[in-house]
């Protein structure tokens, strides 16, 4: 599943910190994320933050490049 920002289309994307008026969103499983390339700030669904999850631990496991 590939997410991409609104603003610039780009896949790079990362979970964004918590605010309180974040809370009212949770209840409707929207979680905040942010382009890593235009540093828009948006929400996406709870199954696309747990496909960016993943997409970020493997890129962390692939780390040092060879």
């Amino acid at each position: 599943m590939d997410v991409y920002c609104g603003r610039c289309g780009s896949l790079s994307l990362r979970p964004s910190h918590l605010r309180v008026g974040d809370f009212g969103r949770l209840i409707f499983f929207h979680y905040p994320v942010r382009c890593i390339e235009c540093k828009r700030r948006s929400f996406v669904t709870i199954l696309e933050i747990v496909a960016i999850w993943r997409e970020a631990r493997a890129r962390r496991s692939r780390w040092p490049p060879l």
